[in-house]
């Protein structure tokens, strides 16, 4: 049965499942979770659809003990909320709110993915003093907006902090552009930049299905709230913040270096977000780079158009990825 755009769910038609409507991602259960308390209830464990009214998973009450996620005295964790065996048939399966979706993985469009590079190159061509400094907050940062658990310190689950976000090689270039990080991590800054603005100029390199991150503050005895939320609830809003504005909803799948279950992918992307991290920025060690900091790969869902109005032609909220 037909239903109108009001009332659209978005997700994955290939599998015939439900559609998260544009706020969904974010807000799945939201009405539920902030009117009934994010702290009240007991939490879901496992599989088990969560209770709608007993809130999400988290804490029954603030200071209580909560789950660890972490295995081999704190070795590394393992995320079990996000399944990628389907990543090749271009699904994501996640466990929201206690229960398992697929959700559709999209590519981002032309309108951003342009515009991220030429902010990109412009400001690696102010750093070499051949461009003009001008607003480019929107080429490496997004507000992440997450919701799900509670670390203990606070009476609210919802939390949004502001990440560094990279392109990601395609799975077939990506072992090369490590390599070529590896040979050049020793440049001079000049070189450096030359290599990065190349890849910029190279469309054709970047996988447009997700966004690459670190979760550089995260360790087994200090939790971030962006962690401890997407541990338990995957969603998670991306917003970027300049003359454009655009905003992803997406699927978080958080990449431990030293998880043994790693896919042969994710061991090469979550290398790569660090090469790439410390590439420019410096590593903890001067002579060589290391894989040492959480990978995160962002799977796109849907990407909306927030810019003011009148600034794109899409502009005021509209979707744009998947075409409305």
């Amino acid at each position: 049965m037909a239903s109108s755009n009001k009332f659209r769910r978005g997700g994955d038609e290939q599998s015939g499942g439900p559609r998260l409507s544009r706020r969904s991602l974010l807000k799945a259960g939201g009405a539920v979770t902030l009117a009934a308390g994010a702290l009240s209830g007991r939490p879901a464990r496992g599989d088990a659809p969560a209770d709608p009214k007993s809130g999400l998973e988290g804490l029954d009450e603030l200071g209580a003990k909560r789950e660890s996620y972490w295995q081999q005295d704190g070795a590394y964790f393992v995320q079990k909320n996000v399944d990628v065996s389907k990543v090749d048939q271009g699904i994501i399966r996640a466990r929201v709110n206690g229960v398992w979706r697929d959700f559709a993985i999209r590519e981002l469009d032309s309108a951003y993915f342009d515009f991220n590079m030429k902010m990109r190159k412009r400001m690696l061509g102010y750093m070499m003093g051949m461009s003009k400094l001008e607003m480019y907050n929107d080429a490496h940062n997004a507000a992440v907006g997450t919701y799900g658990s509670n670390r203990g310190d606070s009476s609210m689950i919802v939390n949004v902090a502001f990440k560094g976000m990279g392109w990601v090689p395609k799975p077939d270039q990506i072992e090369a552009r490590i390599q070529e990080l590896q040979g050049s991590y020793t440049a001079d800054m000049m070189k450096k930049v030359q290599i990065l603005t190349a890849g910029y100029n190279d469309p054709g390199l970047w996988d447009r299905r997700w966004l690459g991150s670190l979760e550089l503050y995260t360790t087994r005895d200090f939790e971030t709230h962006t962690f401890l939320n997407q541990m338990v609830n995957p969603v998670s809003t991306l917003c970027t913040l300049a003359d454009q504005s655009y905003e992803f909803r997406t699927i978080a799948r958080l990449i431990h270096p030293g998880d043994p279950g790693l896919t042969a992918m994710e061991k090469n992307v979550v290398t790569y977000i660090n090469f790439a991290h410390d590439f420019f920025h410096g590593g903890p060690n001067p002579s060589t780079l290391v894989v040492h900091n959480i990978g995160v790969m962002y799977y796109i869902v849907e990407e909306f158009d927030n810019s003011p109005w009148g600034a794109t032609p899409t502009a005021g909220g509209k979707q744009r990825v998947p075409p409305p």
